[in-house]
């Protein structure tokens, strides 16, 4: 399961359980190299080896993942990696090192794009007769955001150059990896909000970056964006009567004839 390019790739790493005779189990292990051809179904380069198809997945779509069914395949003792057998874990866990730089570099990408989504759309857009970018509530939001993809990337960059230098980096490639995730996810929803409905257009990018195309966030009846409004607008209209509401839950207002703010009639009715 979860082979990375499974269906166009002609060179697979296969982790097997060998009889080396150690007690610690991760020792009687061994990487084999198989050659096999590109497609999916039973290969025609080696008997015995299917690859079933794609395994569709939530986001992620640059690449196929696979399963790998082997029945009775033999492989020569010259395919062993490095030579030696009992080295299998060692040789993967040092993949598993670049594979979580791998993952932090892209939660940077991910945060940086959607980062720069947000800016864009922040100084376009305006609310109170200004762009919402110039609103505190906004301003803030974005200054935690750059925060968070400055932070990643160098987090991902140090454990990168440990690894390049040959230094070990196991600890510092996990960190790299679930700070530049979670920041990544962070931030691709705070840009989500600031596109307010928006967001949810394929017109608008940010759509695309959503991970999980989560759109079950609480909104607050105050327009599309829950955040257009610097911190006092907001506490003033909560003080005549716009109250938050989650999703499924009608929009209340409390009937107040006219509603003004800063001089501007925001609506005369509501039910």
């Amino acid at each position: 399961m979860w082979l990375t390019n499974g269906g166009t790739a002609n060179l697979v790493a296969v982790l097997c359980r060998t009889g080396e005779g150690h007690d610690a189990p991760h020792r009687n292990m061994t990487t084999f190299l198989i050659e096999k051809e590109p497609g999916f179904g039973p290969n025609p380069a080696v008997p015995s080896l299917t690859v079933p198809g794609k395994i569709d997945r939530m986001g992620y779509k640059g690449v196929d993942t696979t399963e790998l069914v082997l029945s009775g395949v033999r492989v020569p003792a010259a395919r062993v990696l490095g030579g030696r057998t009992g080295q299998g874990f060692y040789q993967m866990m040092d993949s598993v090192e670049v594979g979580r730089v791998n993952v932090a570099a892209r939660g940077c990408g991910v945060a940086l794009r959607a980062f720069e989504l947000a800016v864009a759309y922040a100084q376009q857009w305006h609310a109170f007769g200004r762009p919402i970018a110039q609103h505190q509530a906004i301003a803030f939001k974005l200054a935690e955001m750059a925060t968070k993809v400055e932070a990643a990337h160098q987090m991902m960059v140090m454990a990168a150059r440990r690894k390049d230098s040959g230094r070990r980096n196991d600890l510092e490639a996990g960190m790299a990896k679930y700070l530049a995730s979670e920041y990544a996810k962070e931030v691709v929803e705070d840009s989500f909000r600031i596109h307010g409905g928006y967001g949810f257009s394929k017109e608008y990018e940010i759509e695309r970056l959503d991970p999980a195309g989560q759109s079950g966030w609480s909104v607050t009846a105050i327009g599309p964006s829950s955040e257009v409004t610097d911190s006092d607008e907001l506490a003033r209209l909560r003080t005549i009567g716009l109250r938050s509401w989650a999703p499924g839950e009608r929009e209340h207002f409390i009937r107040i004839s006219p509603i003004m703010l800063n001089g501007r009639r925001l609506c005369t009715d509501s039910t």
